[in-house]
């Protein structure tokens, strides 16, 4: 080893590594713990009956590339839920293409919204 590297890294130093091993145990922890599935009931419109939705919490958040600790703002989701797919909008600074998996997302956020505030 050269320079104290770590066997799997041999040209990077300990604490590059050590920097590395955190960022990867912190995006495992963000991704299998801490974003944990919820279901609520929803009226469907077809049918009328209230149906259980599974979503993963902060799902919307992830995609948008924007922190958990952050609020989206209701105009933002209402915006994306009116575009189309492969149509760009900008979301905190950041350039986002939408899909229908966002929009289903900002869908789901703006419901969940409405029947929190009742």
């Amino acid at each position: 080893m050269k320079n104290g590297g770590h066997p799997l890294n041999p040209q990077g130093s300990w604490r590059e590594w050590n920097s590395l091993f955190e960022k990867y145990i912190q995006d495992f922890i963000l991704e299998n713990i801490i974003m944990a599935y919820e279901t609520v009931k929803l009226k469907d419109k077809e049918t009328g009956k209230k149906e259980p939705v599974k979503f993963k919490v902060g799902g919307l958040h992830k995609s948008l590339g924007v922190p958990q600790d952050k609020d989206l703002p209701k105009g933002i989701m209402e915006k994306i839920k009116k575009m189309k797919v492969g149509e760009k909008v900008k979301v905190m600074g950041k350039e986002i293409t939408i899909t229908a998996k966002i929009k289903r997302q900002a869908t789901l956020g703006l419901n969940l919204m409405g029947k929190k505030s009742k």
